[in-house]
């Protein structure tokens, strides 16, 4: 499941010490998004394929001479698979995202998170001292810029979104930095998923005050 999925997370008030729980959905004007554009461009994609089938049923003259042109034929028939196969990969995105939640708890020093995709659970655990640091990025959808708080493992697939807000949040990154005992890391390892040197945090770069949604 991937860390990007996620851009609802509650509750929007970090807690000033551990535990850290958190409930993380995909965002609502995502899905609408990604649902919209898959009904608006998947028929104008296939609507050449859907006008020369009509024609051939209507017309036994041009299924001849689509039968004395193989090749035409397999070209068309190569282009319909690869339109299809994209609009498949579109819905099957679209599926992957929908139903999905996230229960994330730092505590005791163990990172626990459950997944549940459709009333599926999966569950896995790391140490804290396993994750590289905090890193602060930036990420853009269909809601608009999100300054995102990302608990950094090597292996990116690991990786843990704590904070999400509409504005930077300086004080709330030396908190969870403070509560974790974790150093600030470059925004490059959260897709590296590679260890490097942490890097001095910036706070006075960042406005104060607690995230906000």
């Amino acid at each position: 499941m991937l860390t990007a999925d996620f851009d609802t997370i509650q509750p929007e008030r970090l807690p000033a010490d551990a535990p850290i729980v958190l409930i993380q959905r995909p965002s609502r004007l995502t899905l609408l998004g990604l649902t919209l554009g898959l009904l608006a461009v998947t028929p104008v994609l296939l609507m050449p394929f859907w006008l020369v089938a009509a024609r051939a049923v209507s017309n036994p003259g041009m299924m001849a001479a689509i039968a004395d042109q193989p090749a035409a034929a397999v070209q068309l028939g190569l282009a319909f698979l690869v339109i299809a196969a994209l609009a498949g990969f579109a819905l099957r995105r679209l599926l992957s995202i929908a139903g999905r939640r996230r229960e994330v708890c730092v505590e005791g020093g163990v990172v626990t998170v459950i997944d549940d995709r459709f009333g599926h659970q999966t569950r896995w655990q790391q140490p804290v001292a396993a994750y590289c640091g905090l890193a602060r990025t930036l990420r853009t959808n269909v809601a608009g810029i999100r300054h995102q708080i990302v608990l950094v493992h090597p292996d990116s697939q690991r990786n843990i979104i704590l904070a999400s807000a509409t504005r930077p949040d300086g004080e709330c990154f030396a908190a969870l930095a403070r509560n974790l005992g974790l150093p600030e890391v470059s925004d490059r390892l959260i897709a590296a998923g590679a260890r490097a040197a942490p890097v001095e945090p910036d706070l006075t770069a960042v406005g104060a005050g607690r995230l906000a949604a």
